[in-house]
């Protein structure tokens, strides 16, 4: 009888286990709603060849660096936007979520020296992506703020601190520089991302027909499911 019991409770307690994890599993409405936000965010997708200018070390530099904006998919759906900066003298990479509860996005960062940071992001009426944390220790707050021109060809990144979070905020770092293989002078007719719907410039195909993606996560994706994402673009036409 005591056996009987204890493999009942088991087998509840397993079940219990299986039913808290299929509910803590996102449904296709929050990966739906999840992607539409971070789409607002498609102008920045791609690689950004950028001239750094700030303080190192307590010394007036400039530098070259590499913005690289990619999309990334979980195996559940769940989308996320990565950043990879090269040669970076202050945020080497960065991942971006929508958090759907707190209506804002979420970026976990890592700071030159290796360190973890966190930040709430919003988008402002102007369409510049504003990040911004403040330092448990000394008060102050960090703002980073992402915006394009020329027709989405050229990225300007500031970075200012707020020290102790009073007073004016002073400008640590500014980055700028162009999109990869664009011109400002180019004015020719975007591509659509057959993933995301964003401005695209990565060929793939698939049964012999040529389709565009804008990132190396939006590619991979469409090869794990090229069916998946024709059939709903062509539902979108």
């Amino acid at each position: 009888m005591t056996r009987r019991i204890l493999w009942a409770l088991s087998v509840s307690l397993l079940l219990g286990a299986s039913l808290h994890a299929a509910d803590d599993k996102p449904g296709d409405k929050d990966i739906g709603k999840a992607k539409e936000e971070l789409q607002k965010l498609g102008e920045f997708i791609g690689q950004w060849n950028n001239g750094g200018d700030g303080t190192v070390d307590g010394k007036k530099s400039s530098w070259k660096e590499t913005w690289e904006w990619s999309w990334k998919f979980a195996k559940t759906g769940e989308p996320s936007i990565v950043l990879k900066v090269k040669d970076a003298k202050f945020f080497s990479e960065g991942t971006i979520n929508y958090d759907l509860k707190a209506k804002a996005f979420k970026a976990k960062a890592k700071d030159a020296k290796g360190d973890d940071q966190t930040f709430t992001g919003t988008i402002d009426k102007k369409g510049a992506f504003l990040l911004e944390r403040t330092d448990e220790k000394s008060k102050d707050v960090h703002k980073l703020k992402f915006s394009t021109a020329a027709e989405g060809i050229r990225l300007n990144v500031t970075y200012d601190v707020q020290a102790g979070g009073k007073g004016l905020a002073s400008t640590v770092y500014k980055s700028n520089g162009n999109k990869d293989g664009e011109s400002i002078a180019g004015n020719k007719k975007k591509n659509e991302c057959i993933v995301t719907g964003g401005a695209a410039n990565i060929q793939v195909s698939h049964n012999g027909k040529m389709y565009f993606v804008c990132c190396s996560g939006c590619a991979d994706a469409f090869k794990d499911d090229p069916e998946k994402f024709i059939k709903a673009a062509a539902a979108k036409k």
